[in-house]
């Protein structure tokens, strides 16, 4: 059957006298994705008033209504392109959200291989650290030793050389006293001659310190009543002038007319050829001679008393 005019009047009344039905037909007419659309809601509303306007002027506006749902028609079309493209759009959305969400997983995963290999480096380090420590240590160790041992070596070579030159001065004794007799206190023959001065100090039970020990002297040498007790050294200091004061006040206090004597290559400071000097002690130094030690050079070759 035909939907004629007045059909359509019939159906404009009753929707105009029951708002509920006409909002139920607009429910039914639009799709739902068109209800929630304010632009579309006044695109029908007008459309309402055109086909009642369409209605008084005749068939001319019922041209009009059907242009009118055409471009509905039209409309729905491209709302369903746009929903399709936004399903599209959203299945792009969650296919790059699940590749962000693997990304960030597999990041996790990278984070926690950084990590663990942080930590291990810093294991690595610490280790490395402790290795290092040892090794400076060790190595400050071996620079002690060496340093040690270079100060050894220097020691050694300077008492070799010390050893040599006392030596070579008492082989040249009668030489350079010009006579007389004597020798190194390790021999047995002055080790009693020294003994039998000091005789009255042992009765006494004094004991001397080796500091002050005649028997300790490097050269005890005489001329006459005169002996000489002589201390040796490539490079005459402090301490050889006060032992060898030490050692001849120790004869002098038994009655022995001793003379302390220093001999040597060189003096160590200016001062301490002074301080020889101020204390009364001969030397032979830089081949050079006090007065004293000439005037023993000028002395017989008589034996002293015991």
């Amino acid at each position: 059957m035909a939907f004629t005019v007045s059909d359509f009047e019939d159906l404009l009344r009753i929707l105009n006298e029951n708002p509920e039905w006409r909002e139920r037909l607009r429910q039914a007419i639009l799709p739902p994705e068109m209800v929630g659309m304010p632009n579309t809601l006044n695109q029908l509303t007008e459309m309402a008033r055109d086909l009642l306007e369409a209605h008084r002027r005749g068939e001319e506006r019922i041209t009009q209504i059907e242009e009118a749902v055409a471009r509905l028609v039209e409309a729905q079309r491209r709302t369903n392109e746009t929903v399709a493209q936004l399903v599209e759009a959203q299945r792009r959305t969650d296919e790059t959200i699940t590749q962000l969400v693997e990304a960030q997983r597999r990041t996790d995963e990278t984070v926690a291989q950084l990590v663990e290999a942080q930590r291990r480096g810093e294991e690595r380090l610490n280790q490395l650290s402790e290795i290092v420590g040892d090794l400076v240590q060790t190595m400050r160790e071996v620079i002690r030793r060496l340093e040690r041992l270079e100060s050894w070596q220097v020691g050694e070579s300077g008492r070799r050389s010390g050893e040599r030159f006392e030596r070579d001065t008492l082989a040249r004794a009668p030489t350079l006293f010009f006579g007389g007799q004597g020798g190194g206190t390790g021999e047995p023959h002055i080790r009693e001659k020294v003994g039998n001065w000091l005789r009255p100090l042992y009765r006494q039970g004094i004991e001397i310190p080796p500091h002050d020990d005649p028997l300790l002297a490097d050269i005890i040498w005489w001329k006459g009543d005169v002996v000489a007790v002589v201390e040796v050294s490539i490079k005459v200091d402090m301490n050889d002038i006060k032992r060898v004061l030490a050692r001849t006040r120790t004869l002098q206090q038994v009655g022995v007319n001793a003379m302390p004597v220093v001999i040597g290559e060189e003096w160590d400071t200016p001062n301490t050829e002074a301080f020889a000097q101020e204390n009364g002690v001969e030397w032979y130094v830089r081949g050079g001679l006090s007065r004293g030690f000439l005037a023993f050079r000028q002395l017989s070759d008589d034996e002293p008393t015991e």
